[in-house]
């Protein structure tokens, strides 16, 4: 489990430590807890950046500033790492070491998994209950009513030109830069559009899957600035 990991990674002082899969689920060591959400950002720059240099293999990364810095293991679908303080840069590799160790271990959070506790009843009220004479129901007429069908009301698809999602790839750039064709392409196959076939309804839905990727990269606010900027274009 994700904790135990972070327990472990404790327990070596690297209380700064942090883990991320490729649910986009982010778990922190006390002192990194605070960075949640800025890790969740850069393990997708980091998998998007990945994704995008191919057949590159590259399962470790080393960021150092003048006096803090971050490195971490990676994986297909996972990342483990810990941020670092000047007196820890002499330690890299061992830290890489511990790091390396752990990888493996697969990050997920703790599911509860308890099942309820059978209640146990007194049995003697029950069988007083049965042996007691049946009442006679008493029958009522029936009212038969006659329900009218309803009619559903089915909404008209409106048919898009292909050439929208090349403003929609344009709108993303101005935001994400480089990234941009990697992530529309993905949300085009996560959302199962297909451009020849465009309709308005799967356009809105693309629009709100870009926004929500876009987000993890450029912070929620800007993300809602660009959804709106790219559900203008449908206006």
């Amino acid at each position: 489990m994700a904790q135990d990991i972070i327990k472990k990674l404790e327990d070596k002082g690297l209380d700064a430590g942090f883990a991320v899969n490729n649910r986009g689920q982010v778990f922190c060591g006390r002192e990194s807890v605070a960075m949640q959400s800025e890790i969740a950002q850069m393990a997708t720059v980091i998998f998007e950046t990945i994704g995008a240099v191919g057949d590159l293999s590259i399962d470790r990364i080393q960021i150092i500033g003048g006096s803090k810095g971050v490195i971490a293991e990676i994986s297909k679908d996972k990342m483990l790492g810990t941020f670092l303080n000047g007196d820890d840069f002499d330690s890299v590799n061992s830290i890489f070491a511990v790091l390396e160790g752990l990888i493996d271990v697969e990050i997920q959070g703790e599911e509860a998994a308890k099942k309820p506790e059978p209640v146990v009843e007194e049995i003697e009220p029950v069988i007083d209950e049965v042996k007691k004479p049946a009442e006679k129901p008493v029958v009522k007429p029936i009212e038969k009513t006659v329900e009218k069908p309803e009619v559903a009301v089915e909404k008209q698809k409106v048919k898009l030109d292909a050439g929208i999602l090349d403003t929609m790839k344009s709108i993303l750039k101005d935001y994400v830069g480089d990234f941009s064709e990697r992530i529309f392409n993905n949300q085009l196959k996560a959302q199962r559009i297909k451009s020849e076939e465009l309709y308005d309804e799967d356009a809105r839905r693309l629009i709100f899957a870009l926004g929500k990727a876009a987000g993890m990269i450029i912070g929620p606010s800007k993300g809602r600035d660009m959804t709106n900027k790219l559900l203008a274009v449908l206006k």
